[in-house]
């Protein structure tokens, strides 16, 4: 897939607005996306979905692969929020998902490398191994951009982020973070393997993220697996270790069916996920 976007208007990879709908096991697998945009107002923009909104709107077991380059090359106007699988995500659910996709940019949006803006959505069990280079002058994270959450429903659990970050920040430091540019609340057993950047948050509360090795992070399968069935006990996946010596450098948990073990409290995980 190529696509080049020269106004502002909505644009996924493969669906530019997602209003209550089920996106489920689907992928961008290759690809560029080209936002030369000119013109007034602004818009969202996400390797699978430019905006993913409403409550029961869900996407899971879904991912965005790591030859898909998305590219805002001119700080013009025109891009509210740029993420590597969502651009917007407005009370909806993300669950199982992942992106590996090259972020090159040079915009006044936010920029993040699952999701660009998350406001009060649900985001579990996913994560990032991807690239964010250029420079920035806005809120900008290995994660998300701007996590607002005011609803004791929506939350940010059990994802991690390797997210490489490679920028020029015009944006100042408290525009940059390793998992979250700017964030208020309701994250939870949240993990970070960053180089370049190595504070959790740009501005906001750190509380639930932690930064980590990749060898450390694979031993944290187990917490977040349990923080996995404690939140959606019928989501259906679990973390386990990836053994592929090629990718487990920046992929060091990645995700399988939930295998079922009785004799722990009812829990489908059994020992959370120590298989």
């Amino acid at each position: 897939m190529t696509a080049t976007v020269i106004k502002p208007v909505v644009f996924g990879g493969l669906i530019g607005r997602n209003s209550e709908g089920r996106i489920e096991g689907c992928q961008v697998i290759s690809g560029t996306i080209n936002l030369n945009l000119s013109g007034a107002g602004n818009s969202n923009y996400g390797g699978l979905v430019g905006e993913h909104f409403n409550g029961t709107a869900l996407i899971i077991n879904s991912y965005v692969g790591a030859d898909v380059t998305i590219k805002h090359p001119s700080n013009s106007s025109g891009a509210s929020c740029v993420g590597g699988l969502v651009g917007w995500n407005n009370s909806g659910k993300v669950k199982g998902c992942y992106s590996l996709a090259k972020l090159e940019v040079s915009c006044s949006g936010q920029v993040g490398g699952l999701i660009g803006a998350n406001s009060n959505g649900t985001v579990l069990a996913c994560y990032v191994a991807g690239s964010i280079s250029g420079t920035i002058y806005n809120n900008t994270g290995g994660f998300i951009a701007q996590n607002t959450i005011n609803n004791a429903d929506a939350t940010v659990t059990a994802c991690y982020s390797t997210t490489q970050i490679n920028v020029t920040n015009n944006a100042g430091s408290n525009k940059l973070g390793a998992f979250v540019a700017s964030n208020s609340t309701g994250i939870n057993q949240c993990y970070f393997v960053g180089e370049t950047v190595t504070n959790p948050v740009g501005s906001g509360s750190v509380n639930g993220i932690s930064k980590v090795t990749a060898t450390q992070l694979k031993d944290k399968k187990r917490q977040m697996n349990l923080a996995i069935e404690a939140k959606d006990p019928e989501f259906g996946f679990s973390f386990k270790v990836n053994e592929d010596a090629g990718t487990n450098i920046y992929c060091p948990l990645i995700l399988q069916g939930a295998v079922k073990e009785p004799g722990f409290g009812g829990s489908d995980f059994g020992d959370g996920g120590d298989i």
